[in-house]
Parts: structure tokens; C-alpha cells; sequence
């Protein structure tokens, strides 16, 4: 498995990949999502971008918005109407 985690100086690369994802993942859906959601920037009802756009935005790997956005769901924060869109919850 290859790891794109930022090299440190002197470090070798591939050391604490499964760290750094989580770090990621854990930024994405804790800073940006879920503060827009919390402060109302991103009202009951809005629909998020798509997992692409999320991706392209954030400079992230589509698999790790998906990831973002399952620990949001699980959190009671979004939900999934397939062939529809994320949107997010009234709460």
C-alpha cells in the first residue's frame, strides 16, 4: 500500500500513513463540515456538494471525503437520499 503523507525531514516515507489518513478525515469532518453545520452556515435541509467537489476543495482523495462523511452520519449530522444527494439533517 503506498502512503502520499507529506515527508518529514530526515523521516522516511510510509511511517504513520493510517495516522495521518485518520488525521485528515478527522479535519475534514470536524473543521469544515461539521462547524458549517453547527453554525448554521449550512441550514437543516441544505445539500452538501458532491463527493468530488468535497474532494477537489479540500485537496483530499474522494475516498477519504467518503469517510468524512460516514463519521458525520453516524453522528446524526447528514443523510444520504441515494440518487439524490447529502443533505443535512433537521435537527
Amino acid at each position: 500500500m503506498a502512503c502520499y503523507a507529506p515527508r518529514r525531514r530526515g523521516g522516511a516515507s510510509g511511517v504513520n500513513c493510517h495516522v495521518y489518513l485518520l488525521k485528515t478525515v478527522a479535519s475534514l469532518s470536524k473543521s469544515s463540515l461539521r462547524t458549517q453545520i453547527e453554525s448554521g452556515q449550512l441550514p437543516p435541509g441544505t445539500a452538501l456538494p458532491s463527493i468530488v467537489n468535497l474532494a477537489t476543495k479540500h485537496g483530499v482523495a474522494t475516498n477519504t471525503v467518503q469517510k468524512a462523511l460516514r463519521r458525520l452520519k453516524e453522528e446524526g449530522l447528514i443523510e444520504s437520499v441515494p440518487g439524490y444527494g447529502t443533505f443535512v439533517i433537521v435537527r
